[in-house]
């Protein structure tokens, strides 16, 4: 794999033997078999600190920052997507379906858990990008300000608060991010 480094071992020769090879074909065809999503990547998060210096170059540490950084951005804007979404399929489910019939209220039912679903997902993949990042850059790093930890109750979108005037909302912060 680009970018990893497999460690010198002391008695490590020039030549390699045939059960090395072998060894090799039969890595190649266990990773023919599984799925691409099953294959592990070894990125520089996944690697303990202690052994990252000795196992990956220079800049891929960076790379990673800059990839997981992207990925948690994405995953907050689909976030907010897929919220938009969801409040107005619920509102359309209060408002239009209601009452309507059992087959109507059904699908709506069914589209509003599908949406929910993926939000779960999405959380899910914003939680993974934050941990790595934190794997890489413990402290320092820009993006420490913006990228809050993600709890359940902050996947909602924006509601009415109680007792104020016309407009007032309240906001999680994956909506001022």
């Amino acid at each position: 794999m680009p970018g990893l480094r497999r460690p010198a071992a002391p008695d490590a020769g020039a030549t390699t033997s045939n059960a090395d090879a072998g060894d090799a074909d039969a890595d190649a065809d266990a990773d023919a078999d599984c799925e691409v999503w099953e294959i592990k990547l070894n990125l520089p998060s996944s690697i303990p600190i202690g052994q990252r210096a000795a196992m990956c170059d220079a800049g891929l540490v960076q790379k990673e920052i800059r990839l997981r950084i992207a990925q948690a951005d994405d995953a907050l804007d689909e976030l907010r997507r897929i919220l938009r979404t969801i409040a107005t399929l619920e509102r359309h489910q209060r408002t239009q379906t209601a009452g309507a019939g059992v087959a109507a209220n059904t699908r709506m039912q069914g589209m509003v858990a599908k949406h929910r679903a993926r939000r779960d997902r999405l959380a899910d993949r914003y939680r993974g990008a934050r941990d790595a990042l934190f794997s890489l850059q413990p402290t320092g790093g820009s993006w420490h300000s913006r990228m809050k930890d993600l709890k359940k109750e902050h996947c909602r979108p924006p509601r009415k608060v109680d007792g104020e005037g016309e407009g007032r909302v309240e906001m999680s912060w994956i909506w001022t991010t």
